[in-house]
């Protein structure tokens, strides 16, 4: 499934997502609500944009990455 849609990246990583408009509020991990791929869009973001963006540099984009 592929998805385009608003996310707030919530501070607790297990949150259930909550849907909000044109997209969801949710913890970490998006893959429970059987989503595969996504597009993200921070601007209903509940927290400082550059905070969001350095969570998932440091938490998603490492399981991003081919393995060796």
């Amino acid at each position: 499934m592929l998805s385009a849609f608003f996310l707030d990246l919530l501070d607790d990583p297990d949150a259930p997502i909550e849907p909000i408009r044109l997209g969801g509020a949710a913890g970490g991990m998006l893959s429970t609500a059987g989503v595969d791929h996504v597009a993200i869009n921070l601007r209903q973001s509940g927290r400082p944009v550059s905070e969001v963006m350095d969570e998932l540099a440091a938490e998603v984009m490492p399981m991003l990455a081919k393995p060796e």
